[in-house]
């Protein structure tokens, strides 16, 4: 079975649900444009994919983020579906610019126009940021709750120490309270 892969945005909401839609299906923006910027702070009726789950974990990686999403795509059904214009730059020879042939060709481009049904997604998976190496649901809950909650984890961390230095205070006012009546009571 013939495959594409997306990195998703963090924005992009479960594809298993509801497909994959461009940011703006409206737009007219040129492919060599798209290619060149991605949607990236800017409106575009493409889905920029890859026919190569590497290069896809290789633009993963390039996120600020923790963790990536990949969604992997029936390229099969995808081409078949009249309502969906397929654009394979993969090559890195199909544009004027330099620079939008550099990424099409260093990152397998796929260029789908049109919206891409539920029923064409194979899995998502999520890989970790650092090394692009998959992460299964148990570790990826641990990670996000890990990733969003370093500060708090730092928070907790102090609120444990002063816990710890509240009980050492308590069992020296103890102490100190247990020699204060010994004393007294003499």
């Amino acid at each position: 079975m013939s495959r594409l892969y997306r990195v998703l945005r963090c924005d992009e909401g479960n594809p298993r649900q509801s497909g994959l839609s461009a940011k703006d299906p409206g737009a007219n923006m040129a492919l060599e444009e798209h290619v060149e910027r991605g949607s990236w702070n800017s409106r575009s009726q493409f889905i920029s994919c890859t026919d190569n789950l590497e290069s896809a974990k290789s633009f993963g990686r390039m996120k600020k983020t923790n963790t990536f999403r990949v969604v992997t795509l029936d390229r099969g059904r995808i081409e078949t579906d009249q309502n969906i214009r397929v654009y394979d730059v993969s090559n890195g020879t199909a544009f004027r610019s330099r620079k939008a042939n550099k990424y099409s060709s260093r990152f397998n481009e796929v260029v789908l126009e049109g919206n891409v049904p539920k029923e064409y997604v194979i899995e998502v998976k999520t890989y970790l940021t650092s090394d692009g190496e998959e992460i299964r649901e148990p570790q990826i809950r641990r990670r996000q709750i890990e990733g969003s909650l370093d500060r708090s984890a730092q928070i907790g961390d102090l609120l444990d120490r002063q816990a710890q230095l509240a009980a050492q205070i308590d069992k020296l006012l103890e102490a100190l309270s247990t020699l204060c009546k010994t004393t007294w009571c003499q």
